[in-house]
């Protein structure tokens, strides 16, 4: 379970044995249903995660209760994530996050994460690349899609980022787009065509 954690943090640095074992002391595994929150709107988000395997939205649920889309994590594309504003503020999230097939993930608390970052400094640069890399990330991902038409959009997907349109159904690939089903089926296939 936590060889492939070990791997995707030695992209970044090299893991001690001493960091290895605080990881697997540290981390809790978890097995998400398909439709579970790992947090619900309303909570403080106290947790990072690392998706073993599995995908998660990211949901904002306006004042009415209304849930918009606002983005995704998958283990193949970025294997971490949490709630970043309830997380830096220890505030209520506006925000939930819910599993869109089974997955596991190991959850790890702010605080474990902050001591095991002061304990090992190629930890702390590696934890603040990962936050840095998902903050660019999302940010990257939010104004491409409201600076692109919908068709661009999708065809920046199919070739930069096609694990999402594999991954993720179409119903909420539409919602994050701000359109309806049928019509990013009509997209699709217009792009496929061409």
């Amino acid at each position: 379970m936590f060889e492939k954690l070990r791997q995707q943090i030695e992209i970044e640095i090299s893991v001690s044995a001493e960091l290895m074992q605080q990881l697997k002391l540290r981390g809790t595994v978890m097995q998400i249903h398909k439709n579970e929150y790992v947090l619900q709107a309303g909570q403080v988000c106290d947790y990072g995660y690392f998706i073993h395997h599995g995908s998660f939205m990211h949901l904002h649920v306006n004042e009415k209760g209304k849930e918009s889309i606002t983005g995704f994590a998958i283990d193949e594309a970025y294997g971490f994530f949490s709630s970043p504003e309830s997380y830096f503020t220890r505030q209520p999230s506006a925000f939930g996050i819910r599993a869109l097939e089974d997955s596991v993930v190991i959850r790890y608390s702010r605080v474990d994460l902050d001591e095991m970052s002061a304990a090992f400094p190629e930890f702390c640069s590696f934890y603040h690349k990962i936050i840095a890399h998902g903050f660019i990330t999302l940010y990257k991902f939010s104004s491409l899609r409201l600076s692109l038409t919908s068709k661009e959009f999708l065809i920046y997907l199919y070739n930069e980022q096609p694990i999402y349109l594999k991954r993720i159904p179409d119903k909420y690939i539409a919602l994050f787009m701000g359109v309806s089903k049928e019509w990013l089926c009509k997209l699709k296939t217009r792009i496929l065509r061409s």
